[in-house]
């Protein structure tokens, strides 16, 4: 979720009805000064705790020069899960 064109009580109000929902977030920091080894790590970490969450959909907003090494990544992550989440690339206005 980006909040680039949002003032902070629209922020505010967002957060407010996300908690509402239940909604649950995680943030995982890596300290590489390579970008896309950064990006995989912590898309592998975020793949592991969502399957655990239990999650059945993943949608991942969509950089075309980096969607083929995100699904290699995922693939590693899921391969010895027996019922692993789906997910999928979209462009930034595609997923509600």
């Amino acid at each position: 979720m980006h909040f680039k064109k949002e003032g902070d009580p629209r922020r505010r109000e967002v957060v407010s009805r996300l908690r509402e929902m239940g909604v649950r977030a995680g943030v995982w920091t890596v300290r590489d000064s390579d970008d896309v080894r950064a990006r995989q790590l912590c898309l592998s970490a975020a793949a592991t705790w969502l399957q655990e969450l239990g999650v059945t959909r993943l949608a991942i907003e969509s950089c075309a020069h980096q969607d083929v090494r995100d699904r290699q990544t995922l693939a590693l992550a899921l391969e010895k899960v027996d019922e692993p989440f789906t997910y999928e690339h979209l462009r930034p206005a595609e997923d509600p």
